[in-house]
């Protein structure tokens, strides 16, 4: 009787695993498919800093890899992105600190055409009332961290990230106003160099 039981829950479970398997790569599919017709983007952003703190700011992208996030609250502070580096800058422009990404999950996914599954390690994708939530571990050598991504249900739009890094930190991302294949003036990812 035993082994009956065994065969039947083996028979039972191998069906629906492989139909969430089937669900999930759909979902992950959907998702790349949208963010890969993005050429460029904007959006107001809330940050949330390991220490507690809180910054709100403008984001932007043109890919690949050019991004620009401006703190509302740093006035004298912008973040530029580009293949290879990432430049704190002051408000004129001229770099103040520049650090290389290496092969860093997140300026990958800045690229032109991304695989998440490529990227990541997925560990598992749920659906949390209007939202997709992927929890996903970074593929990439010496680069250790987790990553949570929220992308909208109904538009399959990015709307936050949660990134832990190697000392277990994590920074909080809230995306809103979305602006998607806008003109963007390739002036915001300039820095200027003393």
């Amino acid at each position: 009787m035993l082994r009956y039981i065994v065969i039947f829950c083996f028979l039972f479970y191998i069906p629906s695993a492989v139909a969430e398997l089937y669900v999930e790569k759909q979902i992950l599919t959907k998702i790349e498919n949208s963010w890969n017709d993005i050429t460029t983007m904007s959006a107001s952003f809330t940050q949330i800093n390991a220490d507690g703190t809180v910054e709100e700011g403008i984001f932007y992208l043109t890919k690949p890899y050019k991004s620009r996030f401006e703190y509302l609250d740093k006035k004298n502070e912008i973040i530029i992105t580009n293949k290879n580096l990432l430049n704190i800058v002051d408000s004129s422009g001229y770099q103040i600190d520049g650090y290389p990404l290496g092969d860093n999950p997140l300026k990958k996914i800045m690229g032109k055409e991304i695989s998440l599954s490529e990227i990541f390690n997925i560990n598992k994708i749920i659906q949390v009332n209007n939202h997709y939530q992927i929890e996903a571990l970074s593929q990439s050598q010496g680069e250790m961290g987790k990553a949570v991504f929220y992308f909208s249900k109904e538009t399959f739009d990015l709307k936050k990230w949660e990134i832990t890094d190697e000392f277990n930190n994590i920074t909080v991302l809230e995306f809103t106003n979305l602006k998607k294949n806008i003109s963007l003036s390739q002036n915001l990812f300039v820095v200027r160099y003393n």
